[in-house]
């Protein structure tokens, strides 16, 4: 399923362009120790892409809907929620409404629409802010790059 990681990718190269973001990764409950550990004092991303998403045929590849939640981080000690909230907007608008390309400027997504977001959540002092955004995912992996043909016949004048 490597076109996870295209969109995984696609997705790094827009997040990149957010001049507050210092981290990018895949969501692996990286900030949930947080508590019981020192908060690590820098502003992150984290990537998910949710299940299950359901594909269907088109063409010779599929398309599924696809989900990503962003787990927008930062590390913060004021008890107001407006840094977050600031920093979750910037990172958002880096992908609201932008398609998703791959290495090889093929589309990978439709638009990237925001369909979920919440307020942050207090975790000793990182701030933890979500927002999902939904798409159609195509998938041409199963799409031979070549194809045999016999019997071509060119007439040159």
């Amino acid at each position: 399923m490597i076109v996870y990681n295209k969109l995984y990718e696609a997705i790094k190269q827009h997040l990149n362009t957010v001049e507050d973001v210092e981290h990018i990764d895949w969501f692996n409950d990286q900030y949930r120790n947080f508590e019981s550990e020192k908060a690590i004092p820098r502003q992150a991303v984290f990537v998910e892409i949710l299940d299950p998403v359901n594909w269907g045929q088109m063409g010779d590849g599929q398309n599924g809907t696809v989900r990503v939640k962003l787990h927008c981080v930062i590390f913060d000690i004021k008890d107001s929620p407006v840094p977050a909230l600031e920093y979750t907007q910037k990172v958002m608008m880096a992908l609201q409404r932008k398609d998703m390309m791959d290495d090889n400027d093929d589309q990978l997504t439709t638009e990237m629409i925001r369909s979920e977001s919440n307020m942050p959540k207090r975790y000793n002092q990182v701030k933890v802010t979500h927002v999902t955004f939904s798409a159609e995912l195509y998938d041409n992996s199963l799409i031979d790059p070549t194809q045999q043909v016999s019997n071509v016949t060119f007439t040159v004048d």
